[in-house]
């Protein structure tokens, strides 16, 4: 049985890229060619796709984007792993997801399940539909709770209906226990010119020399540009400023970044930020709102300065 993962609808060798609100216009510019090799594997035989790239360079919005070309009959399972993500969590999620699918109230399931993983695989066999699993910054698993996630991820990838995207910073050739990818992308960084293009957007600008020291503290990485950009306007700094007072911290930039940027929230809305960050899971607004944590200005402040983002109704 073939299974179709691609819309219909689209035309894999004419793939148009329109703006989205996945995805930052600039990041959707300087990565066309690699969100049409996303497509491309969806369209494919292939099974599983391996997305690398440093910290920071929008590999997320790029994968999100790019999946929602998927058929709507694909299952899609998504899950942002977590220094302190298990494997049980992942499955719970995933379990959780096709459940309240109605294609799983005719699965009769063996009686002789012993652990989530045996019944997650019954699952994808016993649904014939295809699955398109997602973990984003897979390498941020402990290495401890790694195994039983690869060992879980190389099981599901012996069933014909599905497909697996992984999302990890560094490369790593044999990420699931020696299953090698079919097809492996890398997210760059900004060139010069998209980096230009991005500052004068955002009415930014400077001298070559300025541009040129402000590009090799960002690497052109389109998070860390767009935290800068975020700072600059929110204190009224010129790039001279910015990078004056980054000089004198004696910090690294990544550590600079960090520290100036928290300083930026309101005060009020502090306990819910560090709330959100030590949560082990995403948070769903439901479960916000039964413990009211939070009030609208505190999620969209958040959201809008890119401290949380938001994933079917649920915030990481």
């Amino acid at each position: 049985m073939k299974y179709v993962f691609l819309d219909k609808n689209i035309e894999v060798e004419n793939v148009v890229l329109p703006e989205s609100e996945k995805i930052n216009r600039f990041l959707l510019k300087s990565n066309h060619s690699e969100i049409v090799k996303i497509i491309d594997f969806l369209a494919s035989e292939e099974k599983f796709l391996y997305v690398h790239g440093f910290l920071g360079t929008g590999k997320r919005q790029i994968i999100n984007y790019a999946t929602e070309y998927i058929d709507k009959n694909v299952i899609k399972l998504e899950y942002y792993c977590k220094a302190s993500t298990v494997s049980d969590d992942i499955l719970l999620n995933f379990i959780e997801k096709i459940e309240k699918n109605n294609l799983a109230k005719a699965v009769n399931l063996s009686v002789k399940i012993s652990t989530l993983a045996v019944k997650f695989q019954q699952y994808l066999s016993a649904i014939k539909k295809p699955f398109l699993i997602i973990l984003h910054s897979f390498d941020d698993i402990a290495e401890e709770n790694l195994k039983l996630v690869q060992d879980c991820m190389r099981e599901s990838l012996k069933n014909p209906n599905v497909k697996i995207i992984l999302s990890t910073r560094a490369l790593k050739q044999d990420i699931l226990n020696e299953t090698k990818f079919d097809r492996k992308i890398f997210i760059k960084a900004f060139s010069k010119e998209i980096f230009k293009e991005f500052l004068n957007t955002n009415n930014i600008t400077c001298n070559d020399k300025l541009f040129e020291d402000f590009y090799k503290c960002t690497r052109g990485y389109y998070y860390y540009t767009a935290l800068s950009i975020k700072i600059l306007q929110a204190m009224n700094f010129s790039i001279g400023e910015f990078l004056d007072k980054f000089k004198l911290s004696g910090m690294t930039f990544d550590t600079f970044l960090g520290i100036t940027y928290l300083n930026l929230i309101p005060q009020t809305i502090h306990n819910f930020f560090w709330f959100m960050r030590t949560m082990r899971h995403g948070v769903t607004l439901n479960a916000l709102a039964v413990w009211d944590l939070y009030d609208d200005f505190s999620i969209n402040y958040l959201k809008t300065n890119l401290m949380i983002f938001e994933a079917d109704e649920t915030l990481y």
